[in-house]
C-alpha cells in the first residue's frame, strides 16, 4: 500500500508502554455451534419423545464445522455477511457464553495448549456500556485503577491513561462527559473508541473486539486498526469481527477468516488470500478494495430466489474447496509460546483498592447524576410535609389512635416502598449493565460493587433521605418529644430504607429485566405489608401463615416505632372505668399487635440491619453464580412466499408524473446553549443537494453531519435541557420554505434503532408499517410490496424473525438497520434523509442500500444521507458531495466527479489503490496522537477550510417566497398525509396487541401484580371473622385494595415507554397522530384490566369473606379496573413529561403513596384543605363503596369485657357503628359515577399532555420562510 499523507503505512514504533505479556497462539479444530430455538419447554417435551420421533427442527446450525490455526502475535480479522455467524465465533472463542446458553458447540478450541482462563484475555462488546456521568478521562482512569495490578505504580497508570487518550484520538473530547440520550456527550465514534480503551489497559494478552469500527469515521477506524497492529507487534494476539475495512486497514490484517452463511470459506494468511481466489478465477479488479470484493463474491444475494440458489451453488463450491486446501495447511506443530506448560498468573488490582476505587466511582457518579439526587431529597422533603400534614398530631381519642398507628406504618413501609422501586429503576436501567461487563471483565467482584454501593451512598444518600423524612414527620405528627425516642426512630426509618435499597438488589439480581425484577419487589413488599401486623392483625393470623412475621423486616420495623411511642402511653378514653378504657393504653395497642416485649426495639433493630445484609448477601452470591445470558428468539409462523420470480417495480403512493425537488442551504447557523457559553454546532453552511442523485453529507466524528440532518428535517427542537439557536434559509428549486414544509415531503431513517418493537418479526414490523403507509392499495398490493423490499435489502432469511432485545437474541444489528431503512422505503417519500444508512452494515449489504437508494434517485427522489466509510466503489456513485470538519465547517460542496481532483490541485492527490473517500476524510480529521501530527492536521484542516471560502460560488437565483397554503397545493402530489383515524386506530391496535401477548414480562406485571395481591390477602386473611380483631383485619382489607393504584403504575412502566418510543417515531414521520396511538394502548389495556379485576375480586371478596354478594364482587372488580386505569394514568403522564426514567419513577411513586394513606383509613384526622384535594383521587371513592358495602349495616361483630362499654355493649357491635366511630358512614352509590368520572379525567389529562408533548418548540431556524 502506498502511504498517505499521516501515514498510510504501518510503522513499527508504538507508543503504547504496555509491560510484557506471554505471547498466545490458537489452534482450532473440528469447532461449530449450533441453538436449540425450543426453550425448556420444548426440550422437556423432545425429551420424552422416542429415538425415531426427534428431529432437529429445534436446533439451528448457526457456524458450520471449521478449523484454523492463529500464530502468536497476530491480528486476525473475521469478515462476512451480516448474519454470516461473525459474532458468535468470535463469542465461542472468547467463551462468552454461559453453561445454561441455548448454544450448543462442538470441537476444540486451544490456547497455548491450554483453556482460555489461563490466559489473561479482553472483549470489546458491540454496545458501548458506559457510564453517562463520567468524563472519557475519568473512565480511563478508573477503568486502569480497577484492572492493573500493584506491580504498576499509581504514575505508570496515569501515564497509560494519557497514551491510550493520544492512541485512540481522544484528546479533544478528554473532558467531555460520556453523556446519554438525554444530557448529550460524546459521539458515536468516541464512545466506541473509549470502550476499546477500557479493554486495552488490561493489558491482555488476547484481546477480541466485537466490530470495533462500526460507528467510527474513516480515519478514525484505520487510526484504530493501526493501534491495534502496533499492539499485536507487541506481542498480543487480537482477533476482530468487521464490517467494511478499508483497503488500508485490510493490508494490516496478519490473518483472514471469512463466512458466510455460517460457513467458512478462507482462514489463513491476507498474503495468501487474493493467490487463493485467484486459482478458481476470481481477481480482485483494479481500484477495489479487496475486502469487499471478497465478501461480495462469497456472500448470498437472497433479493431474488434465483440468486439465492445460484449464490448457496457457489457458496457450497467455496466451502468445500477450502476444506480440501485447508487440510495441508492444519498441523499439530503449530508454533507455540516457549512457557506453554507454564500456567500464566493473571493479576489484577486487589480487592482494597477495587473498594476505594468504585466507592469514589460511585461518590461522583451520585452527585453528577443530580436528576435522581434532587429528586430523592425532594421526594423526602415533600413526602416528610405530606406525611406530616395528613397525620398532623390527630389527638389522643381512638380515632386519633388508629391515624398515629397509620402514621408509624407510613414511616416504615410507605417510604421503604417508594425506595425499593426507585432502586430497582435505577439499577436497571444503567447501574447493573456497567456491572455485569466490569463483571465479565474479571476486574470488579460483586462483593465490591455491592460494599462500594452502599458506602458511597450512604450519606450522599441513605442518611440525608431519611434525616429530611424523620425530622419533619417526627415532630409534625406530634410524637414523643425526646432526644433518644426520636433518634430510634430515625434510626428505624433508615435501616428500612437500607433495606429496600438492598432488596432492590435482590430483586435485581434475579433478573435485569425492570418488569421481572419489579414483580419480585412488588410481591416481596406485598408479602411485607400483610405480614407486619398493621393490615391483618398478627396475633390472628392463620397457623399456616402466621409464622411469616419472623421473616417480615417490616413487622420488625412497624413494631420498633409502635413500641417507641406507645411504650407507657395513655390515651383520652372517654369512659370512667378502666376496663372500658383498655383499649387506650400503650400496653394493650401493643398486646393487640403483638409488640409486647420490653426489649422489643432493641431486637427489631438488629434484626432489620441482619435483613439488609441478608439481601446483599444473596444479591453478592446470585450476581456471582448467574451468569447473564440472552435467549435465541423464536421464529414466527408465516404463510410460504411463493417462489415466483420478484417483481423489479414497486407501486408506489407517488404520481409517476412527478416535479423534482433540489434543496438548497443558505447560510445555515446551529449553536446550542451551555451553562456558561454557546457551543457553536454549524457554522455557516451553503450547500446545495440535486434531485436524481445520491447526495451525501461526510466528516469524522463531531462534524456536525447529524446535526445538520436533524435541523434540514425539522428532528431538531429545544427542550428544558438542550436550548437550540439557529438561523439560514432552505430553499425548493429557489421556493423559500420552513422545516414544516419540509417534514410534509421527507421521510427520516435515525442512525439508531431502538423505535422497533422487540416482539415483532422484521415481517410484521414491514407489514405494519405499508398499511398505514400505503392505505390507498389492496392488502395483496401491500404483501407484494413488502415481500420485495424484504427480498431488495436482503431479509428474506430472517423474514419470521423477532427483533428482539437485549434480553432476547432476535436480527443483527445490520438487519435492524435495513429494516428501519425498508419502513421508510414503503412510503416512497420525493425527499429521503438517511442519517448513517451504512453503518453496521458489511460491505455487500451496505451495496445493496445504496443501490436501492439510487434506483430511488434515478425516479427523480433527492436523497440526502450522512455517510461514515463508503467503499470506493459507493463513493463514484454520490452525485454531491457536503465534506464538512469538525466545528460544522464546509470543506468542499460539489460534485463527486470533482472532488479528486479539486484536493489534488490543492496539493493533495489520492494516492493509487486508496480509497479516494478514505483519503478525503484523512485529509479533513485531526489526528491527535501526538502533539505534533495534531498541530500538523489542524494548519491542514485550516488552509483547506480557507481555501473552499475564497472558491467562486454558484450564482444564486432570485428566492421566492411561498406561504403554508400555497406550499400545499403546489406539492400536493408529493405531501404525505397521516392515514384516517379508523385505519390508524386498527392497525394500532393490532400491534399492541401482539406486542403485549408476545411479551410475557408485560403478561407477568398485568395480571402477576394483582393476582399476587390477591393470593397474599387470601393466605394472610381468609377467612375473616366476625369480632373486635376481625374489624381491624377488614378494614385492612379494604386498605390494601389501595395497592391496585401501584399495579397499574408497574403495568405502565413495563410496557408503555417502549411504545411511546415507538409512536414519537410514527408521530415524526407523520403517519398517525395522537389519538389513534392513544386510543388503541386504552383498548388493549382494557381487557387485561378487566380479567386482573375479575380475578383479584375474588380474593378479596368470596375467598377471604367481605360480604359474599353478587353486589359486593361487581363492586370489587369495578373499583380495581378504576384503580388500575388511574394508575396507569399516572404512569402515562409522568412517563410523557420525564424522559430520566428515575425521576418519572420517583414522581409517581410520590404521587400513588400519597393517595394511598389520605385515601380514609390510615389517617382520619385530616384538615378540611387535604380532605378537599383527597376529593381529586380515586381512592377516595374506591374506600367509600367499598367500606360503606364491605361493612352492612346487619353485620355483627362480637366483643369481649375490654371492648364494651360500661353498659355492657359492645363498642362496635355492627357495621353501621364501626363507620360512625370512625367517621366513615357515608352514602356511596352516586360515587360509583364520580369515580368513573376521575377515570375519564386522569386518562384526558394524560392524553392533553401527550399532545402537548407531540408539539415542537421553535428553535428559530427558517423562520424567514414566513410571510
Amino acid at each position: 500500500m502506498d502511504e498517505t499523507m499521516d501515514g498510510g503505512s504501518f510503522k513499527e514504533d508504538s507508543r503504547l508502554s504496555f509491560a510484557r505479556i506471554e505471547p498466545v497462539s490458537i489452534e482450532v479444530r473440528n469447532l461449530s455451534v449450533s441453538a436449540r430455538t425450543d426453550g425448556f419447554t420444548g426440550r422437556f417435551k423432545r425429551a420424552k419423545k422416542s429415538d425415531l420421533e426427534k428431529n432437529d427442527e429445534s436446533v439451528k446450525t448457526i457456524l458450520y464445522d471449521t478449523s484454523f490455526d492463529l500464530p502468536e502475535s497476530s491480528l486476525m480479522a473475521i469478515i462476512g455477511g451480516s448474519g454470516s455467524g461473525k459474532t458468535t465465533l468470535l463469542n465461542v472463542l472468547a467463551d462468552r457464553t454461559s453453561n445454561g446458553s441455548s448454544l450448543i458447540k462442538k470441537g476444540d478450541i486451544l490456547f497455548n495448549g491450554s483453556s482460555l482462563a489461563n490466559v489473561r484475555n479482553a472483549y470489546v462488546i458491540q454496545q458501548d456500556i458506559l457510564s453517562p456521568n463520567l468524563t472519557c478521562r475519568e473512565t480511563l482512569i478508573y477503568a486502569t485503577e480497577l484492572r492493573l495490578p500493584d506491580s504498576t505504580t499509581h504514575a505508570e497508570r496515569m501515564a497509560l491513561v494519557e497514551e491510550v487518550i493520544l492512541e485512540l484520538g481522544l484528546k479533544d473530547c478528554a473532558s467531555t462527559i460520556v453523556g446519554d440520550s438525554t444530557h448529550k456527550g460524546l459521539s458515536g465514534g468516541e464512545k466506541r473508541r473509549l470502550s476499546i480503551g477500557i479493554q486495552l489497559l488490561s493489558n491482555p494478552s488476547m484481546l477480541f473486539l466485537d466490530e470495533p469500527t462500526t460507528g467510527l469515521d474513516a480515519h478514525s477506524a484505520f487510526l484504530l486498526i493501526k493501534t491495534l497492529k502496533n499492539l499485536a507487534k507487541r506481542g498480543r494476539t487480537i482477533i476482530i469481527s468487521i464490517h467494511q475495512p478499508r483497503s488500508d486497514i485490510f493490508f494490516l490484517f496478519d490473518q483472514l477468516c471469512i463466512l458466510s452463511k455460517g460457513r467458512t470459506v478462507y482462514s489463513h494468511t491476507v498474503d495468501n488470500v487474493l493467490l487463493y481466489f485467484q486459482q478458481f478465477g476470481f481477481s480482485v479488479p483494479d481500484s477495489v478494495n479487496p475486502a469487499d470484493y471478497l465478501i461480495d463474491i462469497t456472500a448470498v444475494d437472497v433479493r431474488t430466489f434465483q440468486s439465492e440458489e445460484e449464490g448457496m451453488e457457489r457458496l457450497l463450491k467455496f466451502t468445500k474447496d477450502w476444506k480440501d486446501y485447508s487440510i495441508k495447511l492444519l498441523t499439530n506443530d503449530t508454533p507455540k509460546s516457549s512457557n506453554k506448560d507454564k500456567k500464566i498468573s493473571i493479576k489484577k488490582a486487589p480487592f482494597w483498592r477495587e473498594l476505594s476505587i468504585l466507592i469514589k466511582r460511585t461518590h461522583v457518579l451520585t452527585i453528577r447524576d443530580t436528576a435522581s439526587l434532587f429528586s430523592l431529597i425532594i421526594e423526602s422533603i415533600f413526602m416528610g410535609i405530606i406525611c406530616g400534614w395528613v397525620y398532623y398530631k390527630p389527638g389522643d381519642d381512638i380515632a386519633g389512635i388508629r391515624t398515629i398507628t397509620g402514621a408509624m406504618y407510613s414511616s416504615c413501609a410507605l417510604q421503604g416502598y417508594l425506595m425499593l422501586l426507585f432502586e430497582t429503576f435505577r439499577l436497571c436501567h444503567t447501574d447493573i449493565k456497567v456491572f455485569d461487563r466490569e463483571h465479565t471483565d474479571h476486574c470488579v467482584s460483586p462483593l465490591g460493587f455491592l460494599l462500594s454501593r452502599r458506602i458511597a451512598k450512604l450519606f450522599t444518600e441513605d442518611v440525608v433521605v431519611t434525616i429530611f423524612y424523620s425530622s419533619i414527620t417526627y415532630f409534625m405528627y406530634g410524637l414523643k418529644k425526646n432526644a433518644s425516642n426520636f433518634f430510634i426512630y430515625w434510626l428505624i426509618v433508615f435501616l428500612t430504607h437500607l433495606t429496600s435499597m438492598t432488596g432492590a438488589m435482590f430483586a435485581v439480581s434475579i433478573s435485569r429485566n425492570y418488569a421481572t425484577a419489579s414483580l419480585v419487589a412488588n410481591l416481596n413488599y406485598t408479602l411485607q405489608s400483610f405480614a407486619c401486623g398493621f393490615f391483618a392483625n398478627a396475633r390472628t393470623m392463620p397457623v399456616y401463615i402466621r409464622w411469616t412475621k419472623y421473616i417480615a423486616y417490616l413487622w420488625y420495623s412497624f413494631g420498633a416505632t409502635m413500641v417507641n411511642q406507645f411504650k407507657g402511653y395513655e390515651g383520652d378514653c372517654p369512659y370512667d372505668n378502666d376496663a372500658s378504657c383498655s383499649s387506650y393504653k400503650g400496653e394493650t395497642i401493643l398486646k393487640e399487635y403483638g409488640f409486647g416485649r420490653s426489649h422489643w426495639t432493641t431486637v427489631c433493630i438488629f434484626v432489620v440491619l441482619g435483613w439488609s445484609f441478608g439481601f446483599y448477601i444473596t444479591a453478592g452470591v446470585l450476581l456471582h453464580f448467574k451468569k447473564v445470558d440472552i435467549s435465541l428468539s423464536k421464529q414466527v409462523k408465516e404463510a410460504p412466499v411463493s417462489r415466483e420470480e420478484d417483481t423489479t417495480s414497486t407501486k408506489t403512493a407517488a404520481t409517476e408524473d412527478y416535479k423534482t425537488i433540489d434543496v438548497t442551504l443558505n447560510d445555515i447557523y446551529l449553536s446550542v446553549k451551555l451553562k456558561k457559553n454557546e457551543k457553536i454546532i454549524l457554522n455557516s453552511i451553503n450547500a446545495s443537494f440535486k434531485a436524481g442523485k445520491l447526495n451525501a453529507i461526510m466528516g469524522p466524528s463531531g462534524s456536525g453531519k447529524s446535526s445538520l440532518l436533524n435541523l434540514v428535517s425539522g428532528r431538531l427542537s429545544s427542550d428544558l435541557i438542550n436550548k437550540y439557536n439557529s438561523s439560514g434559509q432552505i430553499t425548493f428549486n429557489n421556493l423559500l420554505v420552513n422545516s414544516k414544509m419540509l417534514s410534509k415531503v421527507s421521510s427520516y431513517v435515525s442512525q439508531d434503532d431502538d423505535h422497533l418493537l422487540d416482539t415483532l418479526s422484521v415481517r410484521e414490523t414491514l407489514q405494519m408499517a405499508a398499511n398505514l403507509r400505503l392505505r390507498n392499495m389492496t392488502a395483496i398490493e401491500r404483501r407484494q410490496i413488502v415481500d420485495e423490499v424484504i427480498g431488495k435489502l436482503g431479509l428474506r432469511g430472517c423474514a419470521n424473525t423477532l427483533v428482539g432485545s437485549e434480553f432476547i437474541k432476535g436480527i443483527s444489528g445490520g438487519e435492524k438497520r435495513r429494516v428501519s431503512i425498508g419502513i421508510q422505503l414503503l412510503s416512497n417519500p420525493q425527499i429521503m434523509f438517511l442519517d448513517e444508512p451504512t453503518s453496521g452494515l458489511d460491505s455487500f449489504t451496505a451495496s445493496t442500500i445504496l443501490e436501492i437508494l439510487q434506483k430511488l434517485a434515478d425516479e427523480g427522489k433527492t436523497i440526502i444521507m450522512t455517510i461514515h466509510q463508503p467503499r470506493s466503489d459507493l463513493f463514484t456513485k454520490f452525485g454531491q458531495v457536503l465534506l464538512l470538519s469538525k466545528g460544522g465547517c464546509v470543506g468542499y460542496n460539489g460534485p463527486q466527479s470533482e472532488i479528486a481532483r479539486y484536493f489534488g490541485d490543492l496539493g493533495y492527490p489520492c494516492p493509487r489503490l486508496t480509497n479516494s473517500a478514505d483519503h478525503i476524510l484523512d485529509l479533513i480529521s485531526i489526528n491527535s496522537q501526538s502533539i505534533e501530527k495534531e498541530d500538523e492536521s489542524k494548519s491542514r484542516i485550516q488552509n483547506l477550510l480557507n481555501n473552499w471560502k475564497t472558491q467562486p460560488k454558484e450564482t444564486v437565483s432570485q428566492v421566492e417566497r411561498i406561504t403554508d397554503e400555497q406550499f400545499d397545493v403546489q406539492f400536493e402530489a408529493y405531501i404525505r398525509r397521516p392515514c384516517g383515524f379508523t385505519v390508524a386506530l386498527v392497525e394500532c391496535t393490532k400491534q399492541l396487541t401482539i406486542s403485549t401477548v408476545r411479551n410475557k414480562a408485560i403478561i407477568n406485571a398485568k395480571l402477576g401484580n394483582p393476582m399476587g395481591l390477591g393470593i397474599v390477602v387470601a393466605l394472610f386473611m381468609a377467612p375473616l371473622k366476625k369480632n373486635y380483631v376481625g374489624i381491624q383485619n377488614r378494614l385492612g382489607a379494604i386498605q390494601q385494595t389501595t395497592a391496585l393504584y401501584f399495579c397499574g403504575m408497574l403495568n405502565n412502566l413495563t410496557s408503555y415507554p417502549p411504545q411511546r418510543d415507538y409512536f414519537y417515531h410514527e408521530h415524526n414521520d407523520r403517519v398517525y397522530g395522537t389519538l389513534p396511538f392513544f386510543l388503541s394502548y386504552i383498548l388493549v389495556e382494557i381487557p387485561f384490566d378487566i380479567f386482573a379485576s375479575l380475578l383479584v375480586a375474588c380474593f378479596f371478596g368470596p375467598i377471604i369473606g367481605l360480604p359474599r354478594t353478587v353486589e359486593m364482587y361487581f363492586a370489587l372488580a369495578y373499583c380495581a379496573m378504576m384503580t388500575l386505569m388511574c394508575g396507569e394514568s399516572l404512569g402515562i403522564i409522568t412517563n410523557t413529561l420525564f424522559t430520566e426514567p428515575g425521576f418519572a419513577v420517583n414522581a409517581v411513586s410520590v404521587i400513588l403513596s400519597i393517595g394511598t394513606f389520605m385515601a380514609g383509613i390510615m389517617s382520619l384526622h385530616m384538615n378540611s384543605f387535604l380532605k378537599g384535594v383527597n376529593y381529586m383521587s380515586p381512592l377516595k371513592y374506591m374506600m367509600v363503596i367499598l367500606l360503606n358495602m364491605g361493612f352492612p349495616d346487619d353485620l355483627e361483630f362480637s366483643c369481649d369485657s375490654t371492648t364494651m362499654d360500661s353498659s355492657g355493649n359492645c363498642i362496635m357491635g355492627n357495621g353501621k357503628e364501626v363507620l360512625e366511630s370512625y367517621g366513615l358512614k357515608q352514602k356511596y352509590t352516586s360515587y360509583f359515577g364520580v369515580l368513573l368520572c376521575v377515570t375519564v379525567i386522569y386518562r384526558g389529562i394524560a392524553y392533553i399532555l401527550l399532545r402537548l408533548k407531540m408539539l415542537k418548540i421553535d428553535i428559530g431556524v427558517f423562520r424567514s420562510a414566513q410571510v
